[in-house]
Protein backbone atom coordinates (compact mmCIF):
# COMPACT_ATOMS: atom_id res chain seq x y z
CA UNK A 1 0.00 0.00 0.00
CA UNK A 2 1.45 3.37 -0.95
CA UNK A 3 1.77 6.02 1.80
CA UNK A 4 -0.55 8.34 -0.15
CA UNK A 5 -3.41 5.83 -0.19
CA UNK A 6 -2.74 4.46 3.28
CA UNK A 7 -3.09 7.71 5.26
CA UNK A 8 -6.49 8.72 3.82
CA UNK A 9 -7.74 5.18 4.38
CA UNK A 10 -6.59 5.23 8.02
CA UNK A 11 -8.22 8.64 8.57
CA UNK A 12 -11.48 7.45 7.01
CA UNK A 13 -11.53 4.37 9.27
CA UNK A 14 -10.81 6.45 12.39
CA UNK A 15 -13.52 9.02 11.59
CA UNK A 16 -16.05 6.26 10.91
CA UNK A 17 -15.24 4.67 14.28
CA UNK A 18 -15.66 7.91 16.27
CA UNK A 19 -18.52 8.13 18.76
CA UNK A 20 -21.44 10.31 17.57
CA UNK A 21 -20.49 13.40 19.61
CA UNK A 22 -17.01 13.45 18.08
CA UNK A 23 -18.17 12.52 14.61
CA UNK A 24 -20.78 15.28 14.76
CA UNK A 25 -18.01 17.83 15.20
CA UNK A 26 -16.84 16.82 11.75
CA UNK A 27 -20.34 17.08 10.28
CA UNK A 28 -20.83 13.35 9.80
CA UNK A 29 -23.75 12.80 12.17
CA UNK A 30 -26.86 14.93 12.64
CA UNK A 31 -28.53 15.68 15.94
CA UNK A 32 -30.79 13.14 17.58
CA UNK A 33 -34.33 12.69 16.29
CA UNK A 34 -36.87 15.07 17.85
CA UNK A 35 -38.65 12.12 19.48
CA UNK A 36 -35.59 11.58 21.72
CA UNK A 37 -36.55 14.76 23.62
CA UNK A 38 -40.13 13.60 24.32
CA UNK A 39 -41.08 12.64 27.86
CA UNK A 40 -41.18 13.79 31.44
CA UNK A 41 -37.86 14.99 32.82
CA UNK A 42 -37.18 15.67 36.49
CA UNK A 43 -34.19 17.24 38.24
CA UNK A 44 -35.68 17.28 41.75
CA UNK A 45 -39.01 17.21 43.54
CA UNK A 46 -39.27 20.90 42.65
CA UNK A 47 -38.11 20.87 39.02
CA UNK A 48 -39.90 19.22 36.09
CA UNK A 49 -40.00 19.68 32.35
CA UNK A 50 -42.49 17.86 30.13
CA UNK A 51 -41.67 17.73 26.42
CA UNK A 52 -44.07 16.76 23.66
CA UNK A 53 -43.83 16.55 19.88
CA UNK A 54 -47.05 18.11 18.60
CA UNK A 55 -45.81 17.94 15.00
CA UNK A 56 -42.56 17.41 13.10
CA UNK A 57 -41.93 21.17 13.05
CA UNK A 58 -40.84 21.45 16.66
CA UNK A 59 -41.19 20.60 20.32
CA UNK A 60 -43.41 21.90 23.11
CA UNK A 61 -41.77 22.50 26.49
CA UNK A 62 -43.84 22.80 29.67
CA UNK A 63 -41.71 23.51 32.71
CA UNK A 64 -42.56 24.03 36.36
CA UNK A 65 -40.22 24.78 39.23
CA UNK A 66 -40.74 25.82 42.82
CA UNK A 67 -38.68 26.94 45.75
CA UNK A 68 -39.86 25.82 49.17
CA UNK A 69 -42.60 23.40 48.11
CA UNK A 70 -40.92 20.57 50.02
CA UNK A 71 -40.64 22.65 53.22
CA UNK A 72 -43.82 22.21 55.32
CA UNK A 73 -43.25 25.50 57.16
CA UNK A 74 -42.97 27.49 53.92
CA UNK A 75 -46.03 25.70 52.55
CA UNK A 76 -48.03 26.49 55.70
CA UNK A 77 -47.38 30.23 55.48
CA UNK A 78 -47.71 30.39 51.68
CA UNK A 79 -44.06 31.26 51.12
CA UNK A 80 -43.46 29.00 48.15
CA UNK A 81 -42.11 30.67 45.04
CA UNK A 82 -42.94 29.30 41.59
CA UNK A 83 -41.93 29.59 37.98
CA UNK A 84 -43.34 27.95 34.90
CA UNK A 85 -43.29 28.22 31.15
CA UNK A 86 -45.03 26.70 28.14
CA UNK A 87 -43.37 27.33 24.80
CA UNK A 88 -43.04 25.84 21.34
CA UNK A 89 -39.54 25.60 19.93
CA UNK A 90 -39.05 25.16 16.17
CA UNK A 91 -36.83 22.22 15.24
CA UNK A 92 -34.46 24.56 13.37
CA UNK A 93 -33.46 26.08 16.76
CA UNK A 94 -32.00 22.75 17.91
CA UNK A 95 -28.25 22.61 17.30
CA UNK A 96 -26.32 19.67 15.90
CA UNK A 97 -24.99 19.06 19.43
CA UNK A 98 -28.57 18.63 20.73
CA UNK A 99 -28.54 22.07 22.38
CA UNK A 100 -31.38 24.56 22.53
CA UNK A 101 -30.74 28.14 23.65
CA UNK A 102 -33.98 30.05 24.14
CA UNK A 103 -35.51 32.90 26.02
CA UNK A 104 -39.06 33.20 27.27
CA UNK A 105 -40.09 36.80 26.70
CA UNK A 106 -42.55 38.92 28.68
CA UNK A 107 -45.39 37.65 26.47
CA UNK A 108 -44.52 34.04 27.32
CA UNK A 109 -43.25 33.25 23.82
CA UNK A 110 -39.98 31.52 22.97
CA UNK A 111 -37.40 33.62 21.16
CA UNK A 112 -33.78 32.84 20.29
CA UNK A 113 -31.59 33.52 23.32
CA UNK A 114 -29.61 36.22 21.56
CA UNK A 115 -32.87 38.20 21.17
CA UNK A 116 -33.64 38.14 24.91
CA UNK A 117 -34.29 41.31 26.87
CA UNK A 118 -32.44 41.91 30.14
CA UNK A 119 -35.14 40.40 32.36
CA UNK A 120 -36.33 37.56 30.13
CA UNK A 121 -35.95 33.99 31.35
CA UNK A 122 -33.16 32.35 29.34
CA UNK A 123 -32.65 28.61 29.17
CA UNK A 124 -29.95 26.43 27.67
CA UNK A 125 -30.89 22.76 27.33
CA UNK A 126 -28.55 20.03 26.13
CA UNK A 127 -29.83 16.51 25.55
CA UNK A 128 -27.34 13.73 26.28
CA UNK A 129 -26.44 11.62 23.24
CA UNK A 130 -27.98 8.57 24.96
CA UNK A 131 -31.18 10.60 25.61
CA UNK A 132 -31.05 9.71 29.32
CA UNK A 133 -30.69 13.23 30.71
CA UNK A 134 -30.91 16.91 29.82
CA UNK A 135 -28.58 19.49 31.37
CA UNK A 136 -30.40 22.79 31.85
CA UNK A 137 -29.01 26.16 32.88
CA UNK A 138 -31.00 29.33 33.34
CA UNK A 139 -30.22 32.95 34.17
CA UNK A 140 -32.11 33.12 37.48
CA UNK A 141 -34.99 35.07 35.90
CA UNK A 142 -37.37 32.14 35.39
CA UNK A 143 -39.63 32.57 38.39
CA UNK A 144 -39.80 33.85 41.93
CA UNK A 145 -36.93 34.27 44.36
CA UNK A 146 -34.59 31.25 44.37
CA UNK A 147 -36.61 29.43 41.68
CA UNK A 148 -34.36 27.81 39.11
CA UNK A 149 -34.59 25.33 36.28
CA UNK A 150 -30.82 24.76 36.42
CA UNK A 151 -30.02 21.09 36.93
CA UNK A 152 -29.58 17.67 35.42
CA UNK A 153 -32.98 16.32 34.40
CA UNK A 154 -33.34 12.57 34.17
CA UNK A 155 -35.99 11.00 32.01
CA UNK A 156 -38.73 9.35 34.00
CA UNK A 157 -39.70 5.90 32.75
CA UNK A 158 -42.92 6.18 30.75
CA UNK A 159 -44.79 3.94 33.19
CA UNK A 160 -43.95 6.29 36.06
CA UNK A 161 -45.09 9.50 34.44
CA UNK A 162 -47.27 11.61 36.67
CA UNK A 163 -48.31 14.07 34.01
CA UNK A 164 -50.93 13.48 31.34
CA UNK A 165 -50.76 15.69 28.26
CA UNK A 166 -49.69 19.30 28.14
CA UNK A 167 -51.98 20.23 31.03
CA UNK A 168 -49.89 18.14 33.42
CA UNK A 169 -47.41 20.85 34.32
CA UNK A 170 -50.20 23.34 34.79
CA UNK A 171 -51.68 20.83 37.23
CA UNK A 172 -48.31 20.61 38.96
CA UNK A 173 -48.32 24.38 39.51
CA UNK A 174 -52.03 24.35 40.42
CA UNK A 175 -51.37 21.73 43.10
CA UNK A 176 -48.95 24.16 44.70
CA UNK A 177 -51.50 26.97 44.70
CA UNK A 178 -54.26 24.66 45.97
CA UNK A 179 -52.02 23.74 48.88
CA UNK A 180 -52.05 27.39 49.93
CA UNK A 181 -48.86 28.38 48.18
CA UNK A 182 -48.87 31.84 46.69
CA UNK A 183 -47.47 31.90 43.13
CA UNK A 184 -44.65 34.41 42.84
CA UNK A 185 -43.00 35.37 39.56
CA UNK A 186 -44.78 32.85 37.33
CA UNK A 187 -44.09 32.79 33.60
CA UNK A 188 -46.94 31.48 31.48
CA UNK A 189 -48.06 31.11 27.89
CA UNK A 190 -49.60 34.25 26.44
Amino acid sequence: MSPRIGLPLVIAILVAAMPPAVADHHGLVARLDLSAWVGEWQASDEQRIFITLPDKKGLRFDGAATYGATDPERVEIGAVNVGDFSVRVPSRWIGADNTIDIAVNADGAAVPRDEADDYDCTLSLQLDWDAQFIVVTDNGMCGGLNVTFTGRYEKRPSGETSLEGNAGLTSFAAERVAAGQRPVGALTDA
